[in-house]
């Protein structure tokens, strides 16, 4: 469950994201991008199809001795290390997304360890 915080932040960002100069110095509620398994997925793609245009301007430079793709191998290159970073940092955890705090961590773990007692019959004789 969302904290209420969280969707009074989206909603003052819904109502003032076309104003000008409002969100000077402010980022989006939304940023950065959380740990997803689809940001990830996204990122990977992206970055599956940054790397053959390199290699090609890579091969274009070095084997065929054209000095004019210099920049774009520079340009993809650097765009290749970016969006490696990026699949990095967004990889989702290893429990599926579900972060908890340490309060409810030692709630889960009392939940865990209470016993189930049989229900109250209602005898009233």
């Amino acid at each position: 469950m969302r904290d209420t915080n969280e969707i009074d932040k989206i909603e003052e960002w819904q109502e003032h994201q076309y104003n000008p100069l409002y969100w000077v110095d402010k980022f989006s509620p939304l940023f950065p991008p959380k740990r997803t398994r689809g940001f990830w997925i996204t990122s990977l793609i992206a970055l599956f199809l940054n790397i053959p245009v390199f290699l090609a301007f890579c091969w274009s430079y070095f084997a065929d001795r054209n000095s004019g793709s210099l920049p774009f191998v520079l340009i993809f290159g650097e765009l290749c290390v970016i969006l490696i970073l990026l699949a990095i940092r967004l990889k989702p955890d290893s429990n599926h997304g579900e972060t908890r705090t340490e309060g409810e961590e030692r709630n889960h773990t009392q939940n865990r360890k209470k016993k189930k007692l049989p229900k109250r019959r209602k005898d009233y004789s």
